[in-house]
């Protein structure tokens, strides 16, 4: 992992950019910025997601779209719209499966703090694949 952020004056960080290969090999970089100026997206929040075989681009509407081979699709959830605390509770009262189990969180902290350490030291640091389950 590979990380630079920058505050641009203000208290915390406002720009990411980070790049990591995957466990599976995969090339994954990362660009966030907090607050761009509102000249570049008019005060809106964008999602661009680039793969080897498409692109999924949100709109403005909060919908998701595949680009792929000069074609565009509409992507629908598997899942219907839910909130984090409905999952969970039903996970626990009625043995549904658990969206997002422990150790995947604890994944995404893992992939956090490398990226902050990274940053900070100026260095690459290796992330250790997680448990899965």
């Amino acid at each position: 992992m590979a990380a630079f952020t920058e505050n641009a004056g203000l208290p915390v960080e406002c720009f990411v950019s980070a790049q990591t290969r995957l466990a599976n090999g995969a090339l994954l970089s990362l660009s966030f910025a907090d607050d761009p100026p509102l000249s570049v997206l008019d005060d809106q929040n964008q999602l661009m997601i680039v793969g080897q075989r498409g692109t999924i681009l949100d709109d403005y509407d909060g919908q998701f779209w595949l680009y792929q081979g000069g074609e565009r699709t509409l992507l629908t959830a598997d899942e219907p719209e839910t909130t984090i605390g409905e999952v969970f509770v039903a996970s626990i009262l009625d043995g549904r499966p658990n969206l997002s189990p422990g150790y995947q969180d604890a994944n995404v902290v893992d992939f956090m703090e490398a990226m902050y350490r990274s940053a900070a030291e100026g260095r690459i640091i290796a992330v250790q694949p997680g448990q899965q389950g």
